[in-house]
């Protein structure tokens, strides 16, 4: 059994990646309580979603003091968000452990992908199809509504708040820039978040509480330190080294899953 402090460092390094990316502590939390804390992949999803939903709240609080969230778009992928969250619940736990992993680690080396070839690139707030000037068109719409859908059940199966998916879309349909993307994604994720923790206690899923009470404990002060550094820190640099993180994490399980 890990000590409380391994177990506080293991949840401030997921806060950390939520307060920094606004999103993505996920993806660093469910490999930690897998292979280092020893849990099983339901029980460390639900901890995972516990602590990445309560790092989200705290964040959005110090970012909306900037004025940094778009409430509309927020608003918008947390409601599709929602409805999706209790779908992905119920499949993670009809999936095989070593079906669900895999699918994870594949995920996550995905997700890397995507973020070592975006960094730094430009966002205009003047392109994509929700930009200032036709926040009501269909397309906007579709394209918001699918990603809500697409966070949601993400985090419901795999307990990623799914900022990974919703900071690229954000940025490519309203062209805000990263920081305000950022800081929306933590809105919804917070919501989505706490909506799949709910329906999987519902549904009578068991944790460990005082694993949970620790990681949580320092998911908070992690994400409070990524939250007050964030912005002094290059955010292309930043982008690919976590990149580079997410890819060795996302290879490491997929290998580990198909030895099983």
């Amino acid at each position: 059994m890990l000590t409380s402090i391994e177990l506080l460092l293991f949840g401030t390094a997921a806060g950390l990646a939520v307060g920094l990316t606004g999103g993505g502590g996920a993806l660093i939390a469910v490999p930690l309580l897998v292979y280092g804390v020893g849990l099983d992949a339901p029980q460390a999803v639900a901890i995972s979603l516990l602590g990445v939903g309560a790092s989200s709240i705290v964040g959005v609080l110090g970012r909306s003091r900037r004025a940094e969230v778009d409430w509309s778009v927020g608003a918008m992928l947390a409601f599709t968000g929602m409805l999706a969250a209790p779908v992905g619940a119920s499949l993670g736990t009809r999936l095989p452990e070593v079906i669900l992993l895999g699918a994870f680690g594949l995920l996550v080396a995905a997700v890397a992908v995507w973020m070592w070839t975006t960094a730094g690139r430009p966002s205009d707030m003047s392109v994509g199809p929700c930009a200032i000037t036709r926040r009501r068109s269909w397309r906007c719409f579709g394209v918001l509504t699918t990603t809500g859908l697409a966070a949601g059940l993400l985090s419901g199966l795999f307990g990623v708040g799914g900022g990974f998916v919703i900071v690229p879309a954000v940025v490519f349909a309203t062209g805000l820039p990263i920081h305000r993307a950022v800081a929306t994604s933590l809105m919804v994720v917070s919501i989505i978040s706490v909506v799949a923790f709910t329906s999987m206690m519902i549904d009578g899923r068991a944790i460990d509480w005082t694993i949970a009470t620790l990681f949580l404990a320092g998911g908070l002060a992690g994400v409070g330190i990524g939250t007050l550094v964030c912005h002094l820190l290059p955010a292309a640099r930043l982008q690919r080294a976590f990149a580079l993180l997410l890819a060795a994490i996302g290879l490491g399980v997929l290998a580990e899953s198909l030895l099983r």
